[in-house]
């Protein structure tokens, strides 16, 4: 028997007397593991949005700065968010209860990732900088500066291996660090999105010049071929599907584009709705949605790119996660 519970409200519902929204996987509640989306935008605030329809459930600015970056643990009771050259840790429900601060000493923070095992928080600075911060305590774990120029602008931890992007350029490193590097080598310009396939066979990234490349990588996560490529618009971001058959590009032409990882070849282009650059999207575990951000949050069936619903425009809304 399988449930899809993307836009469906559970609780109350039965399974053999038992009720669904108390079924856990991995100590997470199937119910809490999609109920909430979770937006950082221009104006400081980090707000807490329903699933099913958009609406607000909660909002606070804790920053005095954009809110650039968020990441969840990996049972979702917390969320990380950035403010300059700190993290915060709050509660996400039944509202935001702040918990520890992160400070980093190496420029604004514009990226954040959680480890695999929920242990670690990595965030990347303006310093092309990565510092590792234990979650238990938001105390300092190791600093990896690399001397060059160039913001760390996007993070992704995958198994042993921790993905970064700069300027031009994806390393791939250790996420213990044992002075080991590779890189992604660069094939177009400037890196503004990437995104690791779940079983880390293919790396999917996109640049300023409207270019998704696709990586293959070898057996150990690392560089092993390059694979093909597709220009769309200029990249603003890039999600994945949980199957790995669908990638999905914000452009910086306010278009959300969904790509076939088979081929590259484009399933759909959708040019209404967002009135703001497509910073950033999530994916239902379904697989059947996306919502995407730009003034507002649009929810989007995945099959054919239909509007589920739009939620109120705004301010620039940086970042989304779920």
């Amino acid at each position: 028997m399988s449930i899809d519970i993307d836009g469906l409200d559970i609780s109350g519902c039965t399974i053999d007397g038992v009720d669904v929204s108390e079924i856990t996987i991995g100590g997470v509640s199937v119910w809490n593991a999609f109920k909430w989306l979770y937006t950082g935008d221009y104006n400081n605030y980090v707000k807490q949005l329903s699933v099913l329809d958009g609406s607000e459930n909660w909002g606070h600015n804790p920053a005095s700065n954009p809110v650039y970056a968020l990441a969840l643990s990996i049972d979702k009771s917390k969320i990380y968010s950035v403010d300059g050259n700190k993290v915060y840790e709050h509660t996400t429900e039944p509202y935001p209860i702040a918990g520890w601060t992160f400070t980093s000493t190496n420029g604004t923070i514009k990226s954040l990732a959680v480890s695999e095992d929920g242990n670690y928080v990595y965030c990347g600075s303006g310093s092309t900088t990565i510092d590792q911060i234990n979650t238990s305590d938001g105390s300092s774990g190791w600093t990896d500066i690399k001397y060059y120029a160039g913001t760390v602008t996007e993070l992704v931890v995958s198994g042993d291996m921790l993905y970064s992007a700069r300027v031009s350029t994806i390393d791939i490193q250790p996420v213990i660090p044992d002075g080991s590097y590779s890189s992604v080598p660069n094939t177009t310009g400037t890196v503004v999105s990437f995104i690791v396939s779940s079983d880390r066979s293919r790396l999917y990234r996109g640049d300023a010049y409207g270019y998704v490349s696709e990586i293959i990588l070898n057996s150990l996560g690392k560089w092993g071929s390059n694979g093909w490529k597709v220009r769309v618009s200029a990249i603003a971001s890039i999600s994945i599907s949980e199957d790995g058959n669908y990638i999905y590009c914000g452009t910086g032409s306010r278009h959300l584009v969904q790509i076939d990882t088979s081929d590259g070849s484009i399933g759909w282009e959708y040019t209404g709705d967002y009135t703001a650059i497509v910073y950033g999207s999530t994916i239902s575990p379904s697989g059947e949605h996306i919502y995407g951000c730009g003034k507002e949050v649009v929810k989007q069936n995945t099959s054919d790119s239909t509007v589920e619903w739009k939620s109120p425009s705004g301010t620039d809304i940086l970042t989304i996660v779920s």
